[in-house]
């Protein structure tokens, strides 16, 4: 570090890669101090510098205390031991000394007591929580997320048709083996996939393939909202709901939510086309499947995917891990924070795993942020919708038939659904978080669809809304029970409006 790289920081002031001490502190407040920067991104503690940045000078009794400080707190109250550099420096006429340590390269490091320090802004502090500590492990590649045991969890908790699908896919085992008792070892083949740690589902099978993931793992569920405005602040939505179950179910909801919230032109289509959204479908897709592969698993957050009337943001627990940066992954760098989902993922959703995600997202859709903040720990990609009166010239097209006359829905982008919806199917003016019966009205939009299309089925309904299968099951046997009745063969049959 040159001198004149030093009156800078001191002029700077303490924050998190600087601290200004006055003379020795003893060895145990040295060690916590070491510790604290080789845990963070490294620092350097200047001695003969008051809090306030004045340069007071050491005397020569201060610099060999010091120097036993150091080499007792480096080697002896450090583990693993650090090795800082030091440097005597004359500044306005006095000696300083400056003791620089290096990000650590074998995290976490402790104190002789077995505590472990973290900076935070220009102070440090004692790391309390399991979380923060698991996530420190996983920078060191000592302990990934997706490969922890879930408690609580077993092979039984796996939907063997989904699994078995997988394994006939990928590796030519029957589905109609698996599902026959006895006939495939599913704790075994469970281990040698690594979904499975002993007894135990590891995070990444419960979430790829568990029959109700949420069960285990309650917060991994994906938080959509569309708002009238640009405001998260807002008090107004058009569209909002929660998406659980396995990442492919997840992505698959998630997607069809953005897409379902976005103006569609008809771009040289057919008259009867769904028309082409506003943002490249393959850019959603690609930061979707990201959000999903790269997040903190360590985190106790969900996903939030935010539709604004100028932009969509999908924000996923945890900043970029292990020295990334912005422009390092805009250029191609990636680190797979969780190998195991990372490696299967890819064969569940449509994702490569090149590592050329944000780069083609920048080709194909040039107005694009991402901000990876380190303080609350959270990375956000933000792609710009286009204004409306430069992106075609009508109303949105629903589904595969035509609309007739300007559609209202709110204060924007409506859903897509089989034929014209009469009324106003969701009021805007229902607060952001308050319950709406059947999340976002749906079952209010499914019995549209109902009235336009007497006779159709559970399928039909969940392609022309846009809502998952699933979903569709559950509004019609919680909500729409007493509203609609099925007609005809379980196979053949479908939905009628009750006669009142």
């Amino acid at each position: 570090m040159t001198k004149r790289e030093i009156v800078e920081r001191i002029a700077q002031g303490e924050d998190s890669r600087t601290q200004f001490k006055r003379g020795p502190v003893g060895v145990a407040k040295l060690a916590a101090e070491l510790a604290a920067f080789s845990n963070a991104s490294g620092g350097t503690v200047i001695f003969g510098v008051g809090d306030n940045g004045k340069v007071i000078g050491l005397r020569a009794t201060d610099k060999k205390l010091l120097d036993s400080e150091i080499s007792n707190a480096a080697n002896d109250n450090v583990r693993p031991s650090v090795y800082p550099q030091t440097e005597y420096h004359t500044v306005r006429g006095k000696q300083i000394l400056c003791v620089t340590v290096a990000e650590g390269v074998s995290k976490p490091y402790a104190d002789k007591s077995g505590n472990y320090w973290m900076k935070s802004g220009p102070d440090k502090r004692r790391i309390t929580s399991r979380e923060e500590l698991q996530r420190i492990l996983q920078k060191s590649h000592l302990l990934y997320a997706d490969e922890v045991p879930v408690c609580g969890t077993s092979a039984k908790d796996i939907d063997l048709y989904h699994f078995g699908e997988f394994l006939e896919r990928n590796y030519g085992i029957s589905a109609e083996d698996v599902l026959e008792p006895g006939k495939v070892d599913i704790p075994q083949m469970l281990r040698n996939l690594g979904f499975a740690d002993g007894q135990q589902l590891t995070l990444a099978g419960l979430l790829l393939f568990g029959k109700n993931p949420q069960r285990h793992a309650p917060m991994n569920v994906v938080k959509c909202v569309s708002y009238v405005g640009n405001d998260m602040a807002g008090s107004r939505y058009r569209d909002s709901e929660d998406f659980r179950g396995t990442i492919r179910d997840m992505y698959k909801s998630t997607m069809q939510f953005i897409l379902r919230n976005l103006r569609h032109e008809q771009a040289g289509q057919g008259f009867n086309s769904i028309g082409v959204p506003e943002i490249p479908e393959e850019a959603l897709q690609e930061l979707v499947a990201n959000m999903f592969l790269h997040r903190d698993y360590f985190m106790s957050s969900p996903w939030r995917v935010m539709v604004f009337d100028d932009r969509v943001e999908l924000i996923s627990p945890g900043s970029l891990p292990n020295h990334l940066t912005v422009e390092m992954i805009k250029s191609g760098v990636s680190v797979a924070r969780n190998p195991l989902i990372f490696t299967f993922a890819t064969k569940e959703i449509p994702y490569r795993g090149l590592g050329s995600c944000i780069k083609r997202v920048m080709e194909i859709a040039p107005k694009v942020e991402f901000v990876s903040d380190g303080e609350t720990n959270y990375f956000t990609a933000r792609i710009f919708r286009q204004k409306a009166a430069t992106f075609g010239a009508g109303p949105v097209k629903r589904g595969a038939g035509p609309v007739k006359g300007p559609v209202k829905f709110g204060a924007g982008p409506v859903k897509r659904g089989a034929g014209p919806v009469k009324g106003r199917v969701n009021p805007v003016d229902a607060p952001v978080n308050c319950i709406v019966k059947g999340k976002y009205d749906s079952a209010v939009y499914l019995l549209e669809i109902i009235r336009a299309n007497p006779g159709i089925n559970k399928s039909a309904l969940s392609r022309l809304s846009g809502i998952n299968i699933r979903t569709v099951k559950r509004r019609i046997e919680e909500t729409l029970c007493d509203k609609i009745e099925f007609r005809g063969a379980p196979k053949n049959g479908g939905y009628y409006l009750k006669e009142q």
